[in-house]
């Protein structure tokens, strides 16, 4: 087995337990909402945009919940892989 696929198989057993997750992502619109528990230096370091956003946020003991209701749940699963 690879160092960079078991490496990835890591990051997708975080992202789909949601063990030390920071942030919680609201996606979606009222009747097709969910949330996400995510880890925001994955997110900083993978995207331009959730760098930004997050640069706003002191990084605490509680959770950062973000909502971006413009975004479909199922696109952002595929996002988040």
């Amino acid at each position: 087995m690879s160092y960079f696929y078991k490496l990835s198989q890591n990051y997708l057993s975080f992202l789909e337990n949601g063990e030390y997750s920071d942030v919680i992502v609201r996606v979606g619109k009222e009747n097709n909402m969910e949330e996400f528990a995510v880890h925001s230096f994955v997110l900083r370091t993978q995207s331009p945009y959730f760098r930004n956003v997050l640069s706003n946020y002191e990084i605490t003991r509680n959770k950062i919940i973000l909502e971006e209701k413009n975004i479909n749940p199922n696109e952002f699963k595929i996002i988040l892989k």
